[in-house]
């Protein structure tokens, strides 16, 4: 379960609720459960992991919002370090991975329509 906990009382609200202060004026943490590591092998994108990725109860869970972000190879260079090639994600950016699960959340809690700042491609991943 991920609930919001206030930075200053303690106090704990649920992720549901429309608010984004505590009635004490403190701003909210996210307050998450600890996940047990489950590996799904048969899902090759980034929800093979999604037992770590803490988000709504199962039964809530939307995991349709992707297009197919993560699981990019590794390149070793000249040098013998390895490289992740995160260019090969959908919008080309390393970012994708965090925008999915943002906007996978938004979906969940019932945002229709997201609205983000954008210095270029953030517009292509909150787009989809």
């Amino acid at each position: 379960m991920l609930n919001y906990r206030c930075y200053s009382c303690s106090s704990i609200f649920d992720v549901s609720a429309d608010r984004y202060r505590c009635d004490c004026g403190g701003l909210f943490v996210l307050d998450t459960h600890n996940p047990t590591f489950e590996l799904n092998p048969s899902n090759w994108s980034m929800w093979r992991y999604k037992s770590l990725i803490p988000l709504l109860d199962d039964g809530a869970f939307v995991d349709s919002v992707s297009m197919g972000e993560g699981m990019t190879p590794l390149a070793r260079d000249n040098t013998g370090a390895m490289l992740k090639l995160d260019f090969l994600n959908p919008t080309l950016s390393y970012k994708d991975r965090g925008s999915v699960v943002l906007l996978t959340l938004a979906a969940a809690l019932g945002f229709g329509c997201p609205i983000g700042p954008s210095r270029g491609s953030w517009s292509q991943r909150g787009g989809y």
